[in-house]
């Protein structure tokens, strides 16, 4: 029977911060899972969990969901959630893609200052008018 999963406030400590409001730092994929120390996995876990309770910048639903299964197998790491080898050896090597692909892709986040913020949607209105454009243009040439 497997015990009862501790709170990441309690596994995070002193490193837990009640109110995020800052953008947390994406951790750096190691080369590979031997790499990788307890204090490694307690970086990205505060990476996780600060970028799900950030208040001034959400991160997408589909960000959400990685974030939320790249969370939970940390802690499972972290609590030695695991009865084998083989099992401790698989969550290890999922959580090696799932920081690379929060790494390479900057984890699909919405600009940081709202200058970006506003040349981002502007660009985004845009290619919708372009694209409305395109379509008026083939519904004309059809008539």
């Amino acid at each position: 029977m497997k015990r009862a999963r501790a709170s990441t406030k309690s596994l995070l400590g002193s490193s837990y911060k009640d109110e995020v409001i800052d953008n947390p730092t994406v951790p750096k994929p190691a080369v590979n899972i031997s790499a990788y120390t307890d204090a490694r996995w307690m970086e990205g876990l505060q990476f996780a969990d600060h970028s799900l309770r950030n208040k001034k910048r959400k991160v997408s639903p589909i960000a959400q969901h990685c974030l939320t299964l790249y969370k939970a197998t940390l802690k499972a790491v972290l609590e030695k959630e695991y009865d084998d080898e083989d099992e401790k050896s698989d969550l290890l090597s999922s959580v090696l893609p799932y920081e690379r692909d929060i790494y390479t892709n900057k984890f699909l986040r919405r600009p940081d200052d709202s200058g970006a913020l506003n040349l981002v949607e502007r660009l985004a209105q845009l290619r919708r008018f372009e694209l409305q454009l395109r379509i008026s243009d083939r519904l004309r040439s059809w008539h």
